[in-house]
């Protein structure tokens, strides 16, 4: 799918933060700490001001105002059933583990919180804690965490349950530790993670249920742990990761399924982390990467089911493994091939429509051509122009020819000449000429030179079928060409016997093969058809008229085979000006047949 919206996400406030916050080279550390707690309310509810300093890596927050809670009082408001107002307040510790431990709750119990705003909420850790919200219960609230931050330390979501409103963790900042988003139910709401910044540690998102929503990781910063989103399920939205940076870590979509949802990378940048879709399914979605740079990382494909996948504008530094993918359209568009482009086993499962237009291919495609391959590049549901088709096609032939796979490099030059040749019968690309009046100036000779080329084309295209790949297949089927010449021979043989003398010969044959001599010698002038000097002529039996035909066939190939091949012994001659021009037109169709089959074997074997 195309982004058609990047120039506006260009222009988007989230481009501007994410360049500030983020580092294209390695991830931020972060420190919290707390200056001092001022005994003075900060508001309604909160009776005691936190002076709280955020240290990141070069660069200090200067202090700011935050309110105070302690995790004990903002347990008693979860007791109350009250709601989680903690926006701009420091919290310590906080853990809902801690909670069911102290009121006595099964280990796995569902906690619910209401109304929960945690917007520039501070979420500090001790050492060897954690901060916790695992199998909370939000219920069918929005649920805000915009521009949080997290301490050192892990941070565990798994087993949350979000009922349909919004979740925004849009410019939430977590800092050296595992980000745990396991098991969790999202239910239908939309999911907003844009700039956010995640540390160095793992990112799991294993066996998550993302509902119905959108998933946005605009401008998203990933450090250098993994991302995992292993066996994950997304329902109708669109999951897009516009501008999100991989440091080190790889993503993983191993086994994720994806119902009608469209997965998008625009713009991001893996700079050595994997790349992997093993397994993933997409049932009704696409996935699409535009402008995206693969460094050294892998990326595999393998074993992917899915309608649609795009690459756009992608700089391919490494291999990219897509063995046994199932695809029904896949597109390779204005991309640099530098490694090996992996698509063997493709051809095994049906595909629709297959696109390399405007890529440049420095290093190997393997991919194995057959009828399923062909009518993807060129078949009647691919709404491309042949001008595009025939790119495919001599990128995949001169990649054939690269990689020493000649039998396939010919069956995609076939197809790359028949996609210019139905170009230009459909006159793709090429405007009518424009009407010019003044005919005898030299504008309108040339228009009429213009429309005479324009009008002509069908023709030219019908002309280039039959030379080029009905005979000779563009030079990739010598055997195409010597049964071409021999059909040529045998037309050229009927028709020296059918001219309107040849008749008068088989009359005197018949009546008188006696006097076939006397005949030759006095009725040179008569017989217009190539005539065997006379001591040259099998005897016939006067009873047996077969012969005579046999002879006369025999006679009629032979002189076209020497007419054809250049030969010209003499024995056999025109004798008028008809015959002439025939064996003037044979003479011209040997020369062309046989240098086209001299090319063509030659080519086959020399290779």
């Amino acid at each position: 799918m195309l982004i058609e919206n990047i120039e506006h996400l260009k222009q988007n406030e989230y481009i501007f933060i994410c360049q500030n916050i983020c580092c294209r080279n390695g991830v931020y550390n972060m420190e919290i700490i707390l200056e001092k707690i001022l005994e003075e309310p900060f508001r309604r509810g909160i009776n005691k001001t936190a002076i709280v300093t955020i240290i990141k890596k070069h660069s200090t927050i200067k202090s700011e105002r935050y309110g105070y809670l302690t995790a004990n009082q903002v347990y008693d408001m979860i007791d109350e059933g009250a709601a989680i107002h903690l926006s701009k307040v420091y919290v310590k510790d906080f853990s809902l583990d801690e909670y069911r431990a102290t009121r006595k709750l099964a280990k796995y119990a569902n906690v619910k919180l209401k109304w929960c705003n945690f917007e520039e909420c501070v979420f500090d850790i001790s050492d060897s804690n954690y901060i916790s919200f695992n199998n909370a219960d939000f219920g069918n609230f929005s649920v805000n965490f915009s521009k949080a931050t997290f301490g050192k330390g892990d941070v565990y979501f798994s087993g949350a349950i979000f009922g349909g409103g919004y979740i925004n963790f849009k410019q939430a900042y977590f800092s050296k530790g595992n980000i745990n988003f396991d098991n969790i139910n999202f239910g239908t709401g939309d999911i907003n993670f844009d700039a956010t910044h995640f540390g160095d540690g793992h990112v799991y998102f294993n066996d998550t249920n993302f509902g119905e929503g959108n998933i946005n990781f605009l401008c998203a910063t990933f450090g250098k742990g993994n991302v995992d989103f292993f066996d994950c399920t997304f329902g109708k939205g669109n999951v897009d990761f516009y501008y999100t940076i991989f440091d080190e870590g790889g993503i993983y979509f191993g086994g994720a399924t994806f119902n009608k949802s469209n997965l998008n990378f625009a713009e991001a940048t893996f700079s050595g982390g994997d790349v992997f879709f093993d397994c993933a399914t997409f049932n009704e979605g696409s996935l699409s990467f535009d402008e995206v740079i693969f460094g050294e990382s892998n990326v595999d494909f393998n074993d992917m089911s899915l309608n649609e996948l795009l690459f756009d504008k992608c700089n391919f530094k490494t291999d990219i493994n897509i063995k046994k993918l199932k695809c029904k359209e896949l597109y390779v568009k204005d991309c640099i091939i530098k490694e090996i482009f992996d698509l063997s086993n493709m051809s095994k499962e049906k595909i629709n429509t297959l696109s390399f237009n405007n890529t440049k291919n420095l290093g190997q495609i393997f991919l194995c051509w057959d009828d399923n391959i062909r009518s993807a590049i060129v078949g009647v549901e691919n709404s491309e122009k042949y001008i595009s088709k025939s790119y495919t096609c001599k990128l995949l032939k001169e990649n054939y020819h690269n990689i020493g796979e000649y039998n396939n490099e010919d069956y995609a030059y076939v197809e790359f000449r028949r996609c210019q040749r139905k170009s230009l019968y459909y006159r793709e690309n090429i405007n009518k000429p424009k009407k010019n009046n003044k005919i005898f100036s030299k504008e309108g000779i040339t228009y009429m030179w213009e429309y005479l080329k324009y009008t002509l084309m069908p023709l030219r295209s019908r002309v280039d079928y039959i030379i080029g790949e009905l005979i000779g297949g563009y030079g990739t089927k010598p055997r195409n060409v010597f049964c071409s010449c021999i059909i040529t021979i045998c037309i050229f043989a009927f028709i020296y016997n059918i001219l309107p003398s040849g008749s008068e010969l088989s009359d005197l044959f018949k009546e008188k093969p006696s006097e076939v001599k006397l005949f030759i010698e006095s009725a040179n002038g008569k017989t217009p058809i190539s005539v065997k000097y006379a001591e040259n002529i099998l005897l016939m039996d006067k009873s047996t008229s077969n012969n005579l035909w046999a002879s006369r066939l025999w006679s009629g190939i032979y002189f076209s085979g020497i007419t054809f091949l250049t030969i010209g012994y003499g024995d056999i001659a025109p004798k008028d000006t008809l015959t002439a021009i025939f064996c003037v037109l044979e003479g011209f169709c040997g020369i062309f047949l046989m240098s086209y089959f001299t090319v063509a074997f030659v080519r086959k074997i020399l290779r």
